[in-house]
């Protein structure tokens, strides 16, 4: 979103990872706004990676504002939750009810909308919160578990 990044100014700094298959429109639109705030960042390690979410204050989720992601759950959002960071999210439908519902220290706006994304952002705990019981309900472990006895339970008695 080059709106934000002009909105919010010089005193932040955000860090784009990857190559997205709009990446070079996005470069088109930042230079059109001349946004200077803002650095694209080839695909990294997965190390590396953590390592940025780690060093991040905000984390920042955006989807746009199409009918067919109304009814997606990223799976950034699991790995955005499992660090203590503050996510901002412009997401909209199930996304937007599991990051509220779910969730602690998130903020939700509407795709797009970069006024409220700006007054979310100034309204942040920037102190670390932990997800201990988020990361323990969603856990690949749990998860897993439970399909298991889903699938058990619908399997006729042997014999």
């Amino acid at each position: 979103m080059p709106g934000l990044a002009v909105k919010l100014g010089c005193g932040y700094k955000s860090k784009i990872i990857g190559d997205g298959g709009r990446k070079q429109q996005l470069i088109k639109a930042l230079q059109i706004q001349g946004v200077t705030n803002v650095e694209l960042i080839p695909p990294i390690s997965r190390q590396e990676l953590i390592e940025c979410y780690k060093s991040a204050d905000v984390l920042f989720l955006h989807l746009n504002d199409y009918d067919a992601f109304k009814k997606v759950l990223p799976s950034k959002v699991f790995e955005y939750a499992a660090f203590n960071k503050p996510i901002l999210a412009g997401v909209s439908g199930y996304s937007a009810s599991f990051i509220e519902a779910n969730i602690t220290n998130a903020k939700v706006f509407p795709p797009c909308n970069v006024e409220l994304a700006v007054q979310l952002i100034e309204k942040f705990s920037y102190d670390g919160e932990p997800r201990g019981e988020f990361v323990n309900n969603y856990s690949r472990e749990r998860i897993m578990k439970n399909m298991s006895k889903s699938i058990l339970s619908v399997l006729p008695e042997p014999g």
